[in-house]
This record gives structure tokens, C-alpha cells and sequence, in this order.
């Protein structure tokens, strides 16, 4: 269920494994299907015959999401059950087919293939129409969309359901992902340095930034280390910055949320419909407002992006939180997803200068002239490496 997909092709193991030979898995082909970051593989299951009475009898396909070896049965039957949740509180989700813990598989509704952040990129802006991916359907409105896309987060927001098996999205879980973005993501912020999957940074760089941020990692050989007074007073002043933020997030009311609202999550099926649903759990208010309004997977103007946020000098702090956690996510998957670095830095660091002022009612005074700042403008105008 992703903008990119294999070719159609014979009923072809994936590599490593072989097929189940679970008859209700029988179907004439499979379509193996992107997976982005999850450790769970998706298939696409071509006139699938033997799913029973919960499959329409006319089905011409279904996904099939099967999870890793060793995965317990428990871990499969709250992802339906969160699906199940959602769906009997009327969010649209995909409808679930047939569930088989013991065996690590559930198969859900195929939703096609045109999320909404391929939506925007073939359109080229969100006031544009694109063809669905059945051709003969209509047009779809890309602003229409994110307009549904938005309106659903109101009725996602007051349920009162948790299906995550992590802590809510309190002071401590942002402050650890915060954490995560320190340890990841700036480290890369050593100019030159010719390691793998290191990021370009353009001269001049902060001489102690990163190994202040980065204490335990040895310095490039013929570096001179800074004084170590320099380095502690700079992850003072990090720790400082990241710990006024996540009290300003910590501090808002909280509602339910999605936890990875973005384009990418958004699948256009004649409506919008969510996937990736399943830690629906509690966090600050406006946080799947912020993700949406500020993801780094599609290219919107600055001014549009705000617009979708509502009310940005309110929500900038949840969305610094977001994009910098993101931004830690990124860098600790590898290289295939550093490209969305730099675009996720560069809304995190606009976001401070805007409204970390005077008068635009922040509550994190400072950070924009801080180190946080300082290593955001360097990670947005960061290209990967080669």
C-alpha cells in the first residue's frame, strides 16, 4: 500500500522464505509491497480465495501483513484489535479480512497504492487534481484531501483509546526521543569527516558543536579536542533548550493521536483512508496537527504549511518536538532515509525563528539563538553523503 510498487508477478517467494501453505492465503499471484520502516512485510494478494466470510465474495485482491518470525501472538491480535477499535469509532481504516496470530498474519482491504504524499508530488502542489489509481475514478483534490485529512484528526482526537503497548507521549517519552535525536543525528555535524553515511556540511562548523553533543565519540584523527569546559557548557545549554521545549509540549492539554500522521500514512481510496494506525495513544494536543502540517515527505510552501497547522504560534513547540524526533528516526535508519533530514531540519529551524520571539507567545525564549538552532541550520543545509 505504498506510491511505489513491484511489477505484478507470479506467486514468487519473497527471498529467504517460502510461502505459507496456509489455504486461506491461497490466491492466484502475490505483489510484494514496499515497507517503509516497518519490520512487518505487506503483500498484495491477487483474487484471493480462501479468507472466508469476512472477504467479499467478488474480491479481486487484499494485503497481507505478516510479521516478523518470533513475533508473539498477542502483538498480532492487539494490532487487529486496534484496527477493530478505530473502525467501530468510524475512523477509515482498512477492514480487516481474517486474523491468524498463531501464524503472524492478518489481511486487510487492499486500499491501492496513491497515498496522499504522491498525491502532492504528482499534482506538483495541493491545489492541483490528480487521476486515482484506477484511472476511471474521478479527480481527487489534493486540498480537498488534506481538509478531510485534518477534519479526521477531530474525531480520532477525543476517543478514548490506547493502543499502543509504549507510555504515552508525556515529558519522558519526549524528552528520550529527544534524546535519540542528540545521539543520532548530531554526531553527523563533523565536517569532512569521510565515514560512512557522514552528512556534507558546508563550512564554517561550530568547532566543539559535535563533540560536545557527542562526548563519548573519539574525535577525527588530527582534530584537536576542545577544552572540556567549552564542551559542558554547550550541552548545558542543549540540555537546557531540549528540556524547555518538552515542558512546553508536556504542558499541553492531551488528546489521542494517530502518532505518525503524515502523507505517507494517508492512502486516497475515493476518500482518505489511514493506515500505520495501530500505537494510536494519548499525547500532547496538536501533535498529529503538526505532523501533518510539517511533514518533511512532501514539498508544500511554507505558507500553506502553517495554514494546515491552524494556529502555528501555538503548535510550533509540539512541532519542533516531532520534526527533531524524526529528524533522530532518520538518522538512525541509515542512509536511505537521510534525504528527508535536511527538509525536516529546515521546517524545525524556521519554526524557531518565527515564533521563539517576543510577542508571537512561545514559551521556550532563547532557543532560537541556541545551539538547538545552530545544529538545525547545519543538519537543513546538509546534503547526504554519496
Amino acid at each position: 500500500m505504498s506510491a511505489e510498487t513491484s511489477p505484478i508477478r507470479p506467486d514468487v517467494p519473497p527471498a529467504g522464505r517460502t510461502h505459507d501453505d496456509d489455504p486461506r492465503l491461497a490466491c492466484a499471484a502475490r505483489q510484494p509491497l514496499p515497507t517503509e520502516a516497518s519490520a512487518r512485510e505487506f503483500v498484495r494478494l491477487l483474487r484471493p480465495r480462501g479468507l472466508g466470510s469476512q472477504a467479499p465474495r467478488d474480491l479481486t485482491s487484499a494485503v497481507l501483513m505478516r510479521f516478523p518470525a518470533g513475533t508473539s501472538p498477542a502483538e498480532v491480535e492487539r494490532v487487529a484489535r486496534a484496527t477493530a477499535l478505530l473502525a467501530r469509532a468510524g475512523v477509515p481504516v482498512p477492514r480487516t479480512y481474517a486474523v491468524a496470530a498463531e501464524a503472524g498474519w492478518i489481511v486487510q482491504e487492499d486500499l491501492g497504492d496513491l497515498t496522499l504524499a504522491a498525491a502532492v508530488a504528482s499534482a506538483a502542489g495541493v491545489s492541483a487534481t490528480v487521476t486515482s489509481a484506477a484511472g476511471d475514478a474521478p479527480q481527487l483534490d489534493v486540498g480537498a484531501a488534506y481538509d478531510e485529512a485534518l477534519a479526521l484528526l477531530a474525531d480520532i482526537a477525543p476517543l478514548s483509546l490506547d493502543t499502543s503497548p509504549t507510555p504515552a507521549l508525556g515529558a519522558a517519552r519526549l524528552r528520550d526521543e529527544l534524546t535519540l535525536f542528540v545521539r543520532t543525528a548530531l554526531p553527523h555535524l563533523d565536517a569532512g569527516r569521510p565515514t560512512a553515511g557522514a552528512l556534507h556540511l558546508p563550512p564554517p562548523l561550530a568547532p566543539t558543536l559535535a563533540s560536545a553533543l557527542a562526548p563519548t565519540a573519539a574525535p577525527p584523527a588530527g582534530d584537536t579536542p576542545a577544552p572540556p569546559s567549552v564542551d559542558r557548557a554547550l550541552a548545558r545549554s542543549l540540555d537546557a533548550e531540549l528540556d524547555r521545549l518538552v515542558g512546553d509540549c508536556a504542558a499541553r492539554p492531551t488528546e489521542t493521536c494517530h502518532r505518525d500522521y503524515h502523507a505517507r500514512n494517508l492512502l486516497l481510496a475515493g476518500r482518505v483512508r489511514i493506515i500505520d494506525h495501530q500505537d494510536a495513544l494519548r499525547g500532547p494536543r496538536g501533535y498529529d496537527r503538526a505532523s501533518l502540517a510539517y511533514d518533511p515527505y512532501v514539498d508544500l510552501p511554507d505558507e500553506r504549511r502553517d495554514t494546515l497547522a491552524g494556529r502555528p504560534d501555538d503548535l510550533w513547540p509540539v512541532a519542533v518536538q516531532r520534526l527533531c524526533k524524526a529528524i533522530g528516526t532518520y538518522a538512525s535508519k541509515g542512509d536511505a532515509w537521510r534525504e528527508w533530514i535536511a527538509p525536516a531540519a529546515r521546517q524545525a529551524r524556521r519554526l524557531l525563528l518565527v515564533h521563539d520571539v517576543p510577542g508571537h507567545g512561545g514559551g521556550c525564549k532563547g532557543i532560537e539563538a541556541g545551539v538547538l538552532a545552530d545544529a538545525l541550520a547545519r543538519l537543513a543545509a546538509a546534503e547526504p553523503a554519496a
